[in-house]
């Protein structure tokens, strides 16, 4: 019971939370070697303030980890821009390394990617703007000593299914939303054939299960299915479909393509937003004339264009100073039930649902019955419903801006080219290093030593290297 329970919530979820932000797992403390303990305890024995409290960080072997955004933590009413945060954290890293004279890496996963890029451009407007002599010399000999940038699966060009802001991403999600809705509409209207069970599939699905929700009603269908999501995601899920203004989550405003943040202090750019047409559909509608007293039925096709909003953008040079070499590692495992396993089963029962769902009412609409019921377009809308969670993968990936991804980042906002920063470390002829196996979680360098590994090799190619990297 419990798990029907989760069916709507579930669908809407993987629709929701993968087209905005990834969740990530803090980094705990890692020992790995004595040479580490060195470093950590000439960190760690200064009064005030570690290099753990920079936002989501942890240091391993002279590299600083900016883990991503959580939902956990994320409260809209009390967030701080990116800028704030990387001041902060830009000083914490200052005074912990003032005494340590050995190169260090930045590497960035998810929302940490853009930071590690704009970390160093702030802590270089730090060195040069800082007017305390003492804090002036830390910012300096930190910025001097920051040996490498890498991201992994990072947004370093801000979320690509929000380009635009709330509206656009609001609107793609309601059209999928509406298929979804449409389809299980569809499935409403087969009480005269599947009566008993119908309402019972539909109680345990909790789309009726309160007589007064009107489920004709598609925001009250939203609703619903957002009354299934932990606190904080539900609040900024709201705010979010309630198209607010984007300062009042600064956070999440500052990761939006093309945002000021990432325009100040990761990369210049232009940008020029386009619409296309990007095929469509035809269906078959019933209409009725009038000829004098008598109404006429017939039928008519009729053709809705699809259209695509895209963003043609020409890239300029990175704020990264050249001498600062970067590396890319790109995930690209765009199966969606590899993030969320739990999705699977649920998807493929409400798929065969939508099946059987279409299958009735074109034999209702053969039984000319339907065609006074209307049920060759509940036929088309359960078509359109399974068509839809057939193609999740692509589905999503539209959503997302791109069907390379790795489940939440499109590929292309996750690199930049080396003609905006000539200095990378890959030697691939791409520009980065790729993981088709690893979706936006599993490639997570916290967790993944596959993808450690791959960073320990590049920084070895490096001025940080020898015995605090390996």
């Amino acid at each position: 019971m419990k798990a029907l329970k989760k069916l709507a919530a579930v669908l809407i979820f993987v629709l929701y939370s993968v087209s905005v932000f990834a969740q990530s797992v803090p980094v705990e403390e890692t020992v790995s070697s004595d040479e580490y303990k060195n470093i950590s305890s000439k960190i760690y024995k200064k009064k005030g303030t570690k290099i753990n409290d920079v936002k989501g960080s942890g240091l391993l072997n002279c590299v600083i980890n900016f883990t991503g955004f959580s939902f956990e933590k994320y409260d809209p009413g009390k967030d701080s821009d990116l800028t704030k945060i990387l001041e902060k954290d830009s000083k914490i890293i200052a005074e912990n390394w003032a005494e340590i004279d050995e190169k260090y890496a930045v590497v960035g996963h998810s929302q940490g990617g853009v930071r590690a890029l704009a970390y160093a451009n702030i802590l270089k407007q730090k060195a040069e703007q800082e007017t305390d002599p003492e804090m002036k010399a830390k910012y300096q000999h930190a910025y001097n000593h920051l040996g490498a940038v890498i991201t992994v699966s990072g947004i370093d060009k801000g979320i690509k299914a929000l380009e635009g802001g709330f509206g656009p991403i609001k609107s793609r999600i309601m059209e999928d939303v509406n298929i979804l809705y449409n389809g299980i509409d569809a499935l409403f209207h087969c009480e005269q054939i599947l009566g008993t069970f119908l309402w019972d599939f539909s109680r345990l699905l909790m789309l009726t299960a309160d007589d007064s929700l009107n489920l004709h009603d598609r925001n009250n269908f939203v609703d619903i299915v957002l009354g299934f999501f932990p606190h904080n995601m539900k609040v900024y899920l709201r705010k979010a479909m309630n198209e607010c203004n984007p300062d009042e989550m600064k956070e999440i405003r500052d990761m939006m393509p093309y945002s000021d943040f990432i325009a100040d202090n990761v990369a210049d750019f232009h940008a020029e937003i386009k619409k296309v047409e990007d095929g469509g559909e035809s269906v078959i509608e019933w209409r009725t004339k009038k000829i004098g007293w008598l109404r006429i039925p017939y039928f008519v096709k009729v053709y809705y264009p699809h259209y695509k909003v895209y963003t043609e953008y020409t890239e300029n040079k990175l704020k990264l100073d050249d001498e600062i070499p970067v590396a890319y590692i790109v995930g690209k495992n765009n199966e969606v039930f590899s993030a969320y396993p739990e999705a699977e089963g649920w998807v493929t029962a409400l798929k065969v649902t939508m099946g059987v769902t279409a299958g009735i009412h074109i034999v209702k609409s053969a039984c000319l019955i339907g065609l006074f019921m209307n049920s060759i377009n509940y036929a088309n809308y359960a078509q359109d419903a399974y068509h839809w969670l057939d193609n999740i993968n692509e589905e999503i990936g539209e959503l997302l801006g791109s069907e390379e991804n790795d489940c939440v980042v499109a590929a292309e906002s996750q690199f930049y080219s080396r003609e905006a920063h000539p200095n990378v470390l890959s030697k691939d002829e791409k520009g980065y290093e790729e993981y088709p196996q690893y979706n936006h979680f599993q490639i997570d360098p916290t967790e993944n030593d596959v993808v450690n590994s791959k960073i320990t090799e590049l920084l070895q190619e490096t001025e940080v290297d020898g015995s605090k990297i390996n």
